[in-house]
């Protein structure tokens, strides 16, 4: 089972848990530094949050309540990837299937909120042990080597910046769009991708996250793919070594989807090799 990282954040109890968490933490960031244990930190913090906060925050195992007292990163944020979200799912399911196994009748038999199973089926449950593994990605789970593309968006993005600096442009994003048509350098002001968010106990100016979008294109293709994907060796990617031949243009998939091109190959230009003395 893969399980994204920021989990936590989407849950609605621990979204605002967190954010309060967030709002002590850069209000009293002096006082806290004050004081010299884990221990004295959380008792200070649970009396400045809410009672429903404080219940959910005192369910929760102690490695984790310290893991959501860490330093937050430079936008007062909570650096997620250092909560191990998959230790506190299989400690919440530990704990259900021993309660399950201790009170079977609670949890086994007719009714829309029960389990139905047979005698033999209830006996190998209670018998049986749950064991688990888990192991935590990162970076190495959401990327790979470049692809063709990659190295030539990348080596075009940086020609445009550099085309930028030198006509002293400043306060803009490059960017490159019409993919499958020889490409298009863009200057985007960053003004135009600020907006206002509450962070560190006070509004400030950030770029807003940008989530999955579930109406886009890319993920309603995902949609009507996705359980044959699940079964199936499906696999798109070009991979990092394919730098000639056709598969070796071959767009990313997502991108191809959402801007509506009609073929997965990519044109940025006519080809130059750059020779230095």
């Amino acid at each position: 089972m893969l399980i994204p990282e920021g989990l936590i954040e989407f849950i609605p109890e621990m979204k605002t848990l967190i954010s309060e968490l967030n709002e002590v933490i850069a209000s009293s960031s002096e006082l806290l530094l004050d004081l010299d244990t884990i221990a004295e930190k959380k008792e200070f913090i649970l009396g400045r949050i809410s009672e429903d906060s404080a219940k959910l925050m005192a369910t929760l195992p102690d490695e984790f309540e310290d893991m959501l007292l860490l330093d937050r990163d430079s936008h007062g944020n909570l650096k997620v990837s250092q909560i191990p979200t998959e230790k506190l799912l299989i400690e919440m399911v530990s704990a259900r299937l021993r309660e399950m196994k201790a009170n079977p009748d609670l949890f086994i038999g007719e009714g829309d909120d029960r389990i139905s199973l047979t005698p033999e089926e209830v006996k190998r449950f209670v018998e049986s042990k749950f064991a688990t593994n888990s192991h935590f990605f990162g970076y190495e789970g959401r990327c790979g080597a470049p692809t063709r593309f990659d190295a030539a968006y990348t080596f075009n993005l940086g020609l445009l910046v550099g085309s930028l600096a030198l006509a002293g442009k400043t306060g803009y994003i490059a960017a490159i769009n019409a993919l499958d048509r020889g490409g298009q350098a863009l200057a985007i002001p960053l003004v135009g991708l600020i907006h206002m968010e509450h962070r560190q106990g006070k509004d400030e100016f950030v770029i807003e996250k940008t989530m999955v979008k579930m109406d886009s294109p890319a993920f309603k293709f995902f949609i009507e793919n996705r359980e044959r994907w699940a079964t199936e060796d499906c696999s798109a990617s070009p991979g990092p070594r394919q730098l000639w031949g056709p598969v070796s243009s071959q767009l990313p998939m997502l991108i191809a989807l959402n801007q509506g091109y009609n073929s997965l190959k990519f044109d940025l230009g006519e080809e130059r090799k750059i020779i230095s003395d």
